[in-house]
């Protein structure tokens, strides 16, 4: 029986040893994690990123872990790239085994599938594109399948005068501000896997874009056209599939400015809500995109939109419709003023519907509306007054031979339906694009 109780109290002493050693292993860990932290594990980190990133550098702030919750935080980031620059106040990330992370190179879609990362004060520098975004608070959870950003803005890195000083052609510049961006139902391990872009939905609550276009300067002669939403879906090499996106209480102006000096013209979008199913970038995943949006125009009429374009169309094809409701139609000298020089001195819209197919990027279609007592003038290009022999006269000349005062049914004659006829310029931008179409209609519908 001696044996017995020798091995019985051997291994009652290796047990001891090796839970004194486990208790002194934790009590350094837990008395040295700050330099633990701070020395190996961070450069381990940064070499690691850099190793499975080229060009690019992270650089890590003052770092703490918390057992409990298993949450590595720190105090600042920095990643800097070709034209990129990234930095964020504080970044914690939970979910992940670092013990298992440290034996590695560059963590597996299996370590980082139930991680919750969460980054906060975050500024991104696009140099070469001339852009900064910045957000107040961005989480990305793993195992809620979800992407949250809070308090987002687009904007551009210089004032408005800088930014169109550096092209010597028309351009655009937009700003934007996103109170709230949330995508759900996302495909983290297709995502980390490098397989695909998945999610159900994108939800944007209260967004506003402002955007500006320099028609002082002409347009740059044999430019690549602007990329269309199906353009841009079929430059991502990986699958993309979007359910459903949804934009709520949210705004646009549209402005443009005929003089560097002058104010622009705009056409406010208020009010506006978007919806938009069937995002997706190979035929098989869905056969169109569907849009259906509503808002107050000019702060005015209600604005409608259908818009149907099929997934697999590489030749900017696709069919929209929609319709206005009754409007003071002097709500438009906001942009006809400063943009085109001229004002409506008086007229009312009772509502107007579109139709209108686009055909390999050339568009036909119908605009009807009625309107009465329609009166135009044109104004001095300097002065911005309508006074003056030649403004008298072309206003004159315009309101009597070119313009109709009104367009309703009676028992005479039918109303005048506007004809759509337009082919897209290589400067136009889709949203450009598709007024520009509808106003060769509204311009046919109101001449005589």
């Amino acid at each position: 029986m001696c044996w017995k109780t020798a091995w019985r109290f051997g291994s009652f002493i290796v047990f001891l040893i090796f839970g004194a050693s486990l208790l002194a292993g934790l009590f350094c860990l837990l008395m040295f994690r700050s330099r633990l932290l701070n020395g190996y594990i961070k450069e381990h980190l940064e070499q690691a990123f850099a190793q499975s990133h080229q060009g690019y550098e992270l650089r890590l702030g003052p770092m703490d872990y918390s057992v409990k919750g298993n949450r590595i935080t720190a105090g600042t980031a920095n990643l800097t790239g070709p034209a990129l620059r990234i930095r964020c106040s504080q970044v914690s990330v939970t979910g992940i085994p670092w013990l298992s992370l440290l034996w590695r190179k560059t963590p597996t879609p299996n370590m980082l599938g139930h991680a919750d990362l969460v980054l906060t004060n975050i500024e991104a520098q696009f140099s070469s594109a001339g852009y900064r975004i910045r957000c107040a608070r961005l989480e990305a959870s793993a195992h809620n399948s979800a992407l949250i950003v809070l308090n987002g803005e687009l904007a551009p890195l210089v004032g408005d005068e800088t930014f169109f000083a550096a092209h010597d052609f028309r351009t655009t510049r937009v700003r934007g501000v996103v109170p709230e961006f949330k995508v759900l139902g996302i495909d983290y391990e297709k995502l980390l896997q490098g397989k695909a872009y998945r999610a159900r939905s994108v939800l944007v609550s209260g967004p506003s874009f402002d955007v500006l276009v320099n028609c002082e300067k002409p347009p740059q002669p044999l430019a690549r056209s602007p990329m269309t939403p199906n353009d841009a879906l079929t430059a991502i090499p990986l699958p993309v599939q979007l359910q459903h996106l949804v934009i709520t209480n949210g705004g646009l102006t549209y402005g443009e400015r005929a003089t560097a000096e002058g104010k622009p013209g705009v056409l406010p979008f208020t009010d506006a809500n978007l919806s938009i199913q069937g995002i997706a970038n190979r035929a098989e995943l869905s056969t169109s995109m569907v849009v259906r949006a509503t808002s107050r125009f000019m702060n005015a009429g209600a604005l409608t939109l259908l818009l149907n374009m099929p997934v697999a169309s590489t030749n900017l094809s696709l069919h929209y419709s929609g319709s206005l409701t009754a409007m003071d139609l002097g709500h438009l000298d906001n942009f006809l003023v400063p943009a085109e020089q001229m004002r409506i001195k008086s007229g009312s819209a009772q509502g107007a519907t579109f139709d209108i197919v686009v055909d390999s990027g050339r568009a036909r279609g119908s605009v009807r509306g009625s309107y009465e007592d329609l009166k135009i003038a044109f104004l001095d290009k300097q002065t911005g007054s309508e006074k003056g022999l030649e403004n008298r006269l072309s206003s004159l000349v315009a309101n009597a031979f070119k313009i109709r005062s009104s367009n309703h049914a009676d028992v005479l004659a039918r109303p005048k339906e506007g004809r759509v006829e337009y082919v897209r310029g290589t400067q136009d931008g889709f949203v450009q694009y598709l007024w520009f179409a509808l106003r060769t209609g509204v311009l046919d519908l109101i001449s005589h």
